[in-house]
């Protein structure tokens, strides 16, 4: 086996540290500074720089590459959201239609039924409160809307 030259060792243990993670080479340069080994700490320290400066870009390019994953998964969460509000709008613009239509239907619907109490009153004020004979009066609308044949559809809405 032969002997390795001082510069040799020198070497070799120069490109074992510059294997090692960036902080064990600062380490490796205040080392070699310690022992006054100025000349191997300066080459050593334009490999910490190298080293600092490729994981610097490293770092910048992981960033872009997460920021472009992000700007993706926000623009495509940012579809599907426009996209079910513009079908929430829609079935609601639909409903709010219907609705207005169940008004202008129900606006006379309850004035009758106001005018089916009036002559309920009538009636009873003349045959009786008791008489056997004596009509219910129909549902109320809240009465009907909640017992009557659509109770199952509307079940659970509220406005």
């Amino acid at each position: 086996m032969s002997k390795k030259s001082s510069a040799d060792l020198r070497a070799q243990l120069a490109e074992s540290i510059q294997a090692q993670p960036v902080s064990s080479v600062a380490a490796a340069v205040a080392e070699l500074r310690e022992a006054g080994l100025h000349e191997d700490a300066d080459r050593l320290d334009v490999v910490l720089a190298e080293r600092e400066k490729q994981l610097a870009e490293a770092r910048a390019a992981k960033e872009a590459e997460e920021a472009a994953a992000k700007a993706k998964a926000a623009a495509a969460a940012r579809a599907e959201y426009d996209a079910c509000v513009a079908r929430y709008t829609e079935k609601l613009e639909k409903a709010f239609e219907h609705l207005a239509s169940y008004a202008d239907e129900a606006r006379p619907a309850m004035a009758e039924y106001q005018n089916a109490a009036a002559y309920f009153t009538k009636l009873a004020g003349i045959v009786g409160a008791n008489d056997p004979d004596l009509p219910e009066l129909p549902p109320t609308p809240g009465v009907y809307g909640k017992s009557g044949p659509m109770a199952e559809r509307l079940r659970g809405l509220s406005l």
